[in-house]
């Protein structure tokens, strides 16, 4: 606590179960002989009960399809008004960021550079959000994938500083966030395309699913469903079921891209359980007619940047998920597929939060033992002429804290 302007000044921060040291001078903030620290928990939240889901938004970007890269620029200025008016907690993207796979060469460095550039908007604008890749940002072939674009415009170190970001498996070809959606604590555990099927990637998400297991976790993957609401047989996505999901009681949602179309799955795993599985993809939807009408494989491409909108409510008997699907792009609430819209009652965990500590212990720099304490409630008079080091073992129920 600073006296001098009456604010708390963050100082630390740390994950759960990690030892806090830091050096400590307490000469601008001793208030009648005395120091005052504050500890609490992290989490990212704006109060909206509402989550925003894009996804295989790759025509936006394609350097020779010009009058339509406004689009990738438009989106997400969309989700940055609506997160300033509190309207939107955090945006999800299950993949496809771009068209070009590495082996395309300049033209994948090209739409890199336009897509990079769509969301640093978000980035500017403070909009926490998550990404992961599909097959057409690595490749479709398992054995030549290729995170290097990938890891050059989207890795840990775009997300590392924010305090949403949990954590990444090898440069962020997976990772996971902490993100607060009204009143419901979340994770979100991204599973990049291709190295689904690793043990590496499958022991990884089995431990974060299990670090965070009071949070609601939703995994999002690239390919997963069919537009019929069964398993793509060319993915992995029976592996992600068998050995991420039904073992972790907290997965609630698996959000999905890459085929065309919509679908909802209601997939039960016993009497006591079941899961929601959801596709969203509309990369080949064009509902306006256009100067130029773009085409590959004889199929339109201009993908008018449709959405999937997801509040949570609580109802009697769970939390009432209501999805809308609508292009802020064109201002276009059309169902292309039909039953795009729709309303689920989900069984998901109310908050639980707590903050605990095995010791506070402080000592002068030069390693004279000063004070040491069990609990955070404690007081202790610092001596102002010396610097002090504070260590502090934060055991919370998988939250982080800040020590300010």
């Amino acid at each position: 606590y600073n006296p001098t302007n009456d604010n708390y000044e963050r100082v630390y921060v740390a994950n759960a179960n990690q030892t806090i040291n830091f050096k400590f001078n307490p000469t601008n903030y001793v208030k009648e002989n005395s120091v005052e620290f504050r500890v609490r928990p992290i989490y990212t939240a704006n109060g909206s009960n509402r989550l925003i889901w894009s996804s295989d938004t790759q025509f936006l970007p394609k350097a020779d399809f010009t009058d339509i890269n406004y689009m990738y620029n438009d989106l997400m200025q969309y989700m940055v008004d609506e997160y300033e008016k509190d309207n939107m907690a955090y945006m999800i993207h299950t993949g496809d960021i771009v068209d070009d796979n590495p082996s395309y060469g300049q033209s994948a460095i090209a739409e890199w550079e336009i897509a990079t550039k769509a969301f640093e908007i978000l980035d500017n604008g403070k909009v926490p959000y998550g990404v992961l890749a599909g097959n057409h940002d690595v490749g479709s072939v398992l054995a030549s994938i290729d995170y290097s674009y990938y890891s050059t415009y989207f890795g840990i170190d775009r997300f590392n500083d924010s305090d949403y970001f949990g954590g990444s498996l090898n440069d962020n070809e997976c990772h996971y966030d902490l993100i607060t959606i009204g009143q419901y604590d979340f994770v979100f555990l991204y599973i990049g395309f291709g190295i689904e099927w690793k043990p590496e990637t499958i022991k990884w998400a089995n431990e974060v699913l299990q670090k965070y297991s009071h949070r609601n976790a939703i995994v999002a993957t690239h390919g997963y469903l069919l537009r019929d609401g069964t398993k793509d047989p060319d993915t992995q996505a029976q592996i992600i079921y068998d050995e991420i999901v039904v073992p972790n009681e907290n997965v609630k949602f698996v959000f999905c891209g890459h085929n065309d179309g919509t679908a909802k799955v209601k997939k039960v795993i016993n009497e006591n359980r079941y899961v929601y599985e959801l596709l969203n993809c509309y990369q080949f939807v064009e509902t306006k007619k256009y100067s130029v009408s773009h085409k590959i494989n004889g199929m339109t491409c201009n993908g008018e940047a449709f959405i999937k909108s997801l509040t949570f409510d609580e109802v009697e008997g769970g939390t009432k998920v209501k999805c809308v699907t609508f292009s802020p792009v064109i201002n276009s609430f059309t169902q292309p597929f039909g039953g795009d819209n729709f309303e689920i009652v989900v069984d998901l965990m109310p908050s639980n939060r707590t903050l605990t500590t095995s010791h506070f212990k402080a000592y002068q720099a030069s390693g004279e033992a000063s004070y040491t304490s069990d609990t955070l409630d404690f007081t202790y008079q610092f001596d102002s002429n010396s610097n002090y080091i504070i260590e502090s073992i934060n055991t919370t129920k998988g939250y982080g804290i800040t020590l300010i």
